[in-house]
């Protein structure tokens, strides 16, 4: 999971292609959906939506603010 938050962190956006991100775990594509799916349900706590897919579902996008505020990690850089 980490490497995960990692690869969206570093993306540009915060947005990384489900391709991309498959590549960067080293998992086949089919499992992509399964994947963030479960990373979801761990991170979308409270109806916050931190991890999703975008609107035309080709990307996987990280709010970053969100995830600090929801988990009260401060002002971190």
């Amino acid at each position: 999971m980490l490497t995960l938050l990692d690869a969206l962190d570093a993306a540009q956006g915060s947005q990384i292609s489900e391709r991309e991100l498959a590549q960067t775990l080293n998992v086949p594509i089919v499992r992509m959906k399964g994947i963030i799916a479960t990373v979801a349900r761990m991170l979308n706590l409270e109806g916050y939506r931190i991890l999703t897919y975008t609107d035309d579902q080709g990307y996987i996008r990280l709010d970053r603010q969100l995830a600090i505020t929801q988990f009260e990690l401060g002002d971190t850089p």
